[in-house]
C-alpha cells in the first residue's frame, strides 16, 4: 500500500489561444512590446521576431463560464515558456498559442481567482 507520496514539482502553467491577430495587445503578449510597433493613425503594424526571452509580465485571464458565472485568474508573475507553431490555414483563425508559466510573487501564490456568481443563491 502507498504510505507516503512526496510532490517533487508543482507547475502552475496557462496555455490558451490568442485569436486576435491584429491587436497590438495580443501581439506584444506573443513578441514583446518593445517588437511591436502600430500606429493608431494609419493603422499599421510592424512586428521584429526576435529568439530573445521575454520579459516577466502579469496576466489576467477573464472566462465566461456555464450558466454565466465570471471567473477571473490573475497570475502577477508570470513568464512566457512557451509558443506553440502559428498556424496558417485558410479555414481556421490565425492565433498564437502561449504557455505562461505562473512564478510565485512576493507573497508566494503563483496566481489568484475570482469567481462570481450570476444567480442571486
Amino acid at each position: 500500500a502507498v504510505v507516503l507520496v512526496v510532490q517533487t514539482e508543482k507547475k502552475d502553467e496557462w496555455t490558451f489561444k490568442l485569436i486576435e491577430s491584429l491587436n497590438p495587445n495580443v501581439l506584444e503578449t506573443v513578441y514583446g512590446a518593445s517588437n511591436v510597433n502600430y500606429s493608431v493613425v494609419n493603422g499599421t503594424i510592424s512586428v521584429s521576431a526576435k529568439p530573445d526571452q521575454l520579459e516577466d509580465a502579469s496576466y489576467v485571464i477573464d472566462t465566461v463560464m456555464k450558466g454565466g458565472a465570471l471567473k477571473r485568474v490573475v497570475i502577477p508573475k508570470g513568464s512566457l515558456s512557451n509558443l506553440a507553431e502559428i498556424v496558417y490555414k485558410d479555414n481556421e483563425a490565425i492565433g498564437y498559442n502561449p504557455t505562461i508559466t505562473a512564478m510565485p510573487d512576493s507573497s508566494g501564490n503563483t496566481h489568484y481567482e475570482y469567481t462570481k456568481s450570476t444567480s442571486s443563491t
